[in-house]
């Protein structure tokens, strides 16, 4: 029985499984010495420490707790069960290999390559908007709403883990399958970008100036202003300070996956709760994230909009 549902659980996750096996071999061929640091380096402790900025590291385990009470208690339907904790395990897994993989290239990105992307995605906002986006919401007064969108940026995570308990409950699991798919293409897709257009947060590019780079005159003058208020800036700082890592450079910046999985998230409520207020909520969430994210110097705003297209690629993706 055991071996029937282990079959089944690899029949339908084969394609993540198989990217996963693809890029740790891509990444251990290309980045041998940061690979093996990366293997060294995770440890628990740094897992539980950076599980207070993204509770998504640890709440599959506490809906994996609950589903395994549950399954003891009510003996009825196990088959499914059995595939929904499969998928949380899944879940937990892939995050770990995830970060393995995030550390190795972010030990070998080419500070070089990383302030030419950054500083043209800078400039490319501009040419796009003839503006800078985050300027201009600091001016056209967005500070009345700027809690709601600075939490949902912060909280996409729990809310995501929120979502994927509900999941695992709700019809016995019947639509856990699809979301962990499409969030892990998520990452499979992104991975390769991430190499070869390397770019750090406009946080960390022009605020924090890791570099020391001369700033654009245009940049320099807004940054002068300053956020809209105390709680923006304070925001701003944490974050910055959150991805401050020693001999790291986080570039996974383009294409935005707070982007694609606030976009993901509302597309499977949008699908499984399909009543009106559901719909608005989901569309509210997408939105107040991508702006927050956007609103706090965490992305340029070139890294939404290749987010937002790679999440509907991936919602017309036959997926089940």
């Amino acid at each position: 029985m055991i071996t029937i549902h282990i079959k089944s659980v690899y029949r339908q996750y084969k394609p993540i499984i198989f990217s996963y096996i693809f890029l740790f071999f891509f990444v251990s061929v290309m980045f041998p010495m940061e690979f093996q640091k990366a293997l060294i380096g995770l440890d628990i402790l740094n897992l539980l420490n950076t599980a207070k900025y993204q509770p998504i590291i640890f709440i599959p385990f506490i809906a994996l707790a609950l589903l395994l009470i549950f399954n003891i208690l009510i003996k009825k339907h196990r088959d499914q069960f059995f595939d929904t904790i499969a998928g949380l395990i899944i879940i937990i897994l892939f995050m770990i290999l995830s970060a393995i993989l995030l550390d190795t290239i972010y030990l070998s990105a080419n500070p070089e390559r990383v302030i030419y992307w950054s500083e043209t995605f800078m400039r490319s906002d501009y040419k796009l908007f003839g503006t800078y986006p985050t300027f201009w919401l600091y001016k056209h007064g967005f500070s009345w709403v700027e809690r709601p969108i600075v939490y949902t940026y912060q909280y996409l995570a729990f809310i995501i883990s929120l979502w994927v308990i509900f999941l695992a409950f709700y019809k016995k699991g019947a639509f856990l399958s699809k979301f962990i798919k499409q969030f892990f293409i998520a990452f499979v897709i992104c991975f390769p970008i991430w190499i070869i257009f390397p770019a750090i947060s406009p946080a960390d590019m022009f605020l924090a100036n890791k570099f020391n780079r001369p700033i654009p005159e245009t940049v320099a003058i807004s940054l002068n202003d300053g956020p809209p208020s105390r709680f923006t800036n304070v925001s701003v700082v944490r974050f910055m300070r959150m991805w401050a890592m020693e001999n790291k450079l986080a570039i996974s910046t383009f294409p935005s996956m707070h982007a694609i999985w606030g976009m993901l998230l509302a597309y499977s409520i949008i699908q499984i709760l399909k009543k009106k207020p559901y719909k608005w909520f989901a569309i509210t969430l997408a939105t107040t994230n991508i702006i927050g994210t956007v609103y706090i110097f965490q992305h340029y705003a070139v890294d939404i909009l290749a987010g937002i297209a790679i999440a509907i690629i991936i919602t017309k993706l036959n997926l089940r």
